[in-house]
């Protein structure tokens, strides 16, 4: 048998230049893994050295540098959903840098599950628990209201997220409150994540590329939250050629642009959201009465590439929201922040990321009844640096380590008159400073085949800061304005308290086989800003507190286990998750508190802690015709008081259901392709009802009724239960078709169920009645148009 030129050469190779060590190496072969369709970069993509079997994955940025002991080798590229791709290359004692396009599987490009966890068996491999990973491009083809696809609502279906309820701003994470929730927007902190008071997340599914949700074991080189981190990545523009999205629906419209100014170099992606609910409040009736609404959003990004080892972006976004409710009162917030984010590869085995951002939320209140004119503001800013060195000595071995600072400005509130009526008193409460710093390291590594460990530490140091005079009270007391015994006043930048601790975190992965894998988990968090609210849901009233003298950091620690299981070469997938949470430092309130506008906030707060538990099971089929996904949640949170006093006391000092306890919950998806672009696809929801507190029985005191309350949050809402149904036509008929349309027919709430969002009473005579308030009561239809060309 004849031998190839080719083979020989390789031969010669192989014996001019033997293998050396990795610290030896002399050639690297450099480039950038892309999508073929989007030109979008793809991380953790496998480079393969077929010579040798060594390999990389890409990072974030899609670029890999593999060393070689020859010039003249040969790759292979493969990344899950993707068709491999095989090249040769030549060195010849030089670098080179390629770029490679990858090409999506026919099915995964055409037909992928709406919301999926991870694909394969990824979800089986990795170390990580407790995560959820959203496709925001699928949510398009499920069922939406409003004709709106939503981040949030998505996530809600998911095992351990639920929310307060219907219409209701921010979402609840295994029993923690929606303040304890780190949303992250390119690295920035977003304060406020609803439009509309919680109809619309306040960020657009156009905008994003990737959606993860750590529902509790975040990693290190996060922290200042105890519930979960929600980490949303804006997408990249393309490098080769303009794209435009968009979309119409009943009560919004948007048109989203990307494309590069530079070819190959700089990038940008664009994009505008506007809303018009009036047209649908209007047909609503009395229901809103003379309510109105009008919100927007944009969002810019613009990205260059230095070289192969280099690249920064600067992101940034801005939202509105105007509500007026029955004419005599009206809320406005916004949301500005601006991210920069720089990432270098130092060497094949050392990066950096960089990031440094300013985030901004303010929150307005317009009265507007006639003589009783005023505009009360409040305000939350924070302004962000943080370093991360990466390093990975193998692929199987990953170290981080970095450090945050972090600079908080709040203002609780103005109320200043807008007329001279004369009776409004102007009142400012004085604004508040802190200051957090915090190192962090993490290791992840294969110990075997079949064990990986990932440990971290995080250690964060918190000042209260002045400007600030601090009152002291009375011993032996409870805290009020009458109890105030002397005050101290501190100079700008004087740290006023010190809070500070360690932040450990562990998980351990069990390979027990190649489709079945135990994991355990063990996180500990620190969250120095608490959300003052006299609503159980987010509300334009609410504000936000810094910890100080009175209002301790809080405090939480989570153990999570979970076994995962994957079936019929990864065509079915279930896990099971069972967690415990404990948090100190909570705050609750004082029956019949004054928060807006308190000058002596800490005299309506309690000092509390907390305790969540549960477990979660889903189950889903992620390929064929019919695909769906089961989710069922069994979860209790709840909090106790702590307090010397007996006035204070709350349900005599024992555990009593949180506002967000809301055992049993179930989300049943299922989609069904129906051939020639169309699916159906359904949803069902059901909830355990919100705890409440109601009247139970009335008195006669000094000739007047008094009506007498039960214990705190001993009675609930009825159970929460809603049907959703939709059909989408997806006019994609190939991978590398540009233009193409999804239109979304979707009917919300199909069988009208009056879900009750709250349940209040009034007196008639000596009667007590009460009323159920429901926000949606009736079948929504909607028709939405989506468009790519």
């Amino acid at each position: 048998m004849p031998v190839s030129p080719r083979l020989l050469f390789r031969i010669l190779l192989l014996l001019l230049f033997p293998f050396k060590s990795m610290a030896q190496l002399d050639f690297k072969a450099k480039g950038k893994v892309i999508d073929l369709d989007t030109h979008l970069p793809l991380k953790n993509v496998s480079v393969v050295l077929d010579q040798t079997l060594a390999g990389v994955s890409t990072n974030d940025s899609g670029y890999f540098v593999l060393p070689s002991p020859i010039p003249y080798f040969s790759i292979t590229i493969s990344s899950v959903g993707y068709l491999h791709a095989s090249r040769e290359i030549n060195l010849l004692g030089d670098s080179a840098s390629l770029t490679i396009e990858l090409k999506k599987k026919a099915n995964e490009q055409l037909d992928e599950v709406v919301v999926n966890a991870y694909k394969n068996n990824n979800k089986i491999k990795a170390v990580e628990m407790n995560i959820v990973k959203i496709n925001p491009e699928m949510i398009k083809r499920s069922p939406l209201l409003f004709g709106e696809a939503d981040i949030i609502k998505a996530l809600i279906l998911q095992p351990g997220v639920t929310s307060t309820g219907e219409g209701a701003g921010g979402f609840n994470v295994r029993g923690g409150n929606a303040d304890q929730n780190l949303v992250l927007l390119d690295g920035a902190p977003l304060f406020n994540t609803s439009h509309l008071l919680g109809f619309y997340t306040s960020v657009s599914p156009d905008a994003v590329q990737d959606v993860t949700l750590y529902k509790g074991g975040m990693p290190s080189a996060y922290g200042g939250r105890l519930s979960s981190l929600l980490n949303m990545k804006i997408k990249s523009g393309n490098v080769s050629r303009m794209q435009y999205t968009g979309g119409v629906g009943p009560m919004s419209g948007r048109f989203f642009m990307n494309g590069p100014l530079i070819k190959d170099k700089l990038t940008f992606i664009a994009g505008f959201r506007a809303a018009y609910p009036d047209l649908i409040l209007n047909q609503l009736g009395d229901k809103f009465g003379s309510s109105r609404a009008f919100f927007y959003d944009g969002i810019a990004k613009a990205e260059y590439t230095i070289n192969h080892a280099n690249k920064l972006s600067v992101t940034g976004y801005r939202s509105y929201d105007k509500f007026r409710f029955d004419g005599s009162t009206a809320y406005n917030w916004e949301s500005n922040l601006v991210s920069f984010n720089y990432n270098a590869d130092i060497s094949p085995k050392l990066s950096l990321k960089l990031n440094a951002n300013y985030s901004q939320f303010i929150s307005t209140i317009n009265g507007l009844d006639k003589y009783y004119e005023f505009k009360l503001p409040s305000s939350i800013t924070q302004k962000q640096l943080k370093p991360v060195f990466v390093y990975k000595p193998s692929d199987k071995h990953t170290i981080e380590t970095g450090v945050d600072f972090i600079l908080y400005g709040i203002s609780p509130g103005s109320r200043t008159p807008t007329s001279d009526s004369g009776s409004i008193i102007p009142l400012t409460i004085p604004k508040e400073q802190g200051r957090e710093m915090a190192l962090f390291i993490s290791d992840q590594v294969e110990i075997t085949d079949n064990i990986s460990l990932q440990v971290g530490l995080r250690y964060a140091g918190y000042d209260y800061l002045g400007p600030k005079k601090v009152y002291s009270y009375d011993s032996g007391v409870p805290l009020s304005k009458e109890t105030i015994a002397d005050s101290t006043t501190f100079t700008k930048n004087k740290s006023i308290q010190h809070y500070g601790g360690l932040e450990p975190r562990v998980s351990l992965k069990i390979g027990l086989r190649d489709d079945l894998s135990l994991k355990l988990s063990y996180n500990r968090g620190q969250q120095f800003l608490h959300l003052i609210s006299n609503t159980t849901s987010i509300s334009p009233v609410d504000f936000w507190k810094l910890s100080d003298r009175f209002i301790n950091r809080q405090i939480g620690d989570q153990y999570a286990a979970g076994v995962f299981k994957n079936f019929n070469s990864n065509q079915y997938e279930a896990s099971f998750e069972t967690y415990y949470k404990t948090t100190q430092n909570t705050v609750q309130y004082k029956d019949g508190a004054l928060l807006l506008l308190n000058p002596y906030i800490e005299t309506a707060l309690l000092n509390a802690r907390g305790r969540a538990y549960g477990f979660e099971f889903s189950v889903a089929k992620n390929s064929g015709k019919v695909t769906g996904q089961v989710n069922y949640t069994y979860s209790r949170s709840q909090v106790q008081v702590l307090t010397q006093f007996a006035s204070e006391t709350v349900n005599g000092g024992n555990y009593y259901p949180a506002d967000i306890d809301r055992p049993h919950n179930l989300a049943i998806m299922s989609k069904i392709k129906l051939g020639r672009g169309w699916s159906f696809s359904s949803n069902f929801i059901f909830s355990s009802g919100r705890p409440a507190t109601y009247p139970d029985g009335n008195y006669v005191f000094n000739g007047g009724i008094v009506t007498n309350y039960s214990l705190r949050n001993m009675d609930r809402l009825p159970a929460y239960h809603r049907l959703d149904a939709g059909f989408t036509f997806v006019s994609k008929r190939y991978a590398e078709q540009k233009s193409y349309s999804i239109w979304n027919i979707s009917f919300y709430n199909i069988y009208m169920h009056k879900n009750a969002y709250s349940i209040y009473f009034r007196r008639d005579d000596t009667r007590l009645l009460a009323y159920r308030l429901s926000v949606v009561g009736g079948l929504i239809p909607s028709l939405s148009w989506n468009y790519n060309f």
